[in-house]
């Protein structure tokens, strides 16, 4: 028997993308509050319905979860960079917009500035997919670990750095990714319970 599909999840990443929307729309300041809970929201979402994998079973899973999720990003990459060339006929400007596709980051900017999400929310998986392996005391530590270590690249030089893939970025979201699946009970209870309230 298929298990029920939690709707007010999907209704939340609807929200959750709404507000990227508006957030980009050109308002500072919607821009700026919808940023501090639109993001970490999609992440603590994606973590609630994420399943963990087995040791032996991870790299298997990780080339599936690549192949997934760059096989969109590579494909309507080249076809934005195709389409650019077409009107431009700059074929350096095309090579440029290959190069950063592949390397990803602050790179993406311009019609490539969405992109991002997708190589983050990629490693953030990936990572989280191999932290779930360990005794709950070593998960809780490597996930501290990846917080303090994204905190401590934005304090220092490394800020102005663009790292590849948003690979500083994940080590934040695998965080708020980690909520998600730790409350993969409490949160939907709660949200039943909010639910039936008068």
């Amino acid at each position: 028997m298929n298990k029920q599909r939690e709707l007010w999840i999907d209704a939340a990443k609807g929200f959750s993308i709404i507000f990227v929307v508006m957030g980009h729309s050109g308002d500072a300041a919607a821009n700026h509050y919808l940023s501090w809970f639109r993001m970490p929201l999609f992440f603590m979402l994606s973590g609630l319905v994420f399943k963990p994998v087995d040791a032996c079973r991870y790299l298997g899973w990780a080339a599936k979860r690549t192949k997934g999720l760059m096989t969109p990003y590579a494909a309507y990459g080249m076809l934005i960079a195709t389409v650019l060339l077409l009107f431009s006929f700059n074929v350096r400007g095309f090579a440029e917009n290959i190069a950063r596709l592949l390397y990803g980051g602050l790179s993406l900017t311009g019609p490539y500035g969405v992109f991002w999400f997708i190589t983050c929310l990629l490693f953030t998986q990936l990572l989280f997919g191999f932290i779930v392996r360990y005794p709950m005391r070593t998960q809780l530590l490597l996930i501290t670990a990846a917080y303090s270590l994204s905190h401590l690249i934005s304090l220092t030089s490394l800020s102005t750095f663009n790292l590849p893939w948003n690979i500083d970025v994940s080590l934040l979201a695998v965080t708020y990714y980690a909520v998600g699946y730790y409350g993969k009970k409490a949160i939907p209870a709660l949200i039943r319970h909010r639910l039936t309230l008068p």
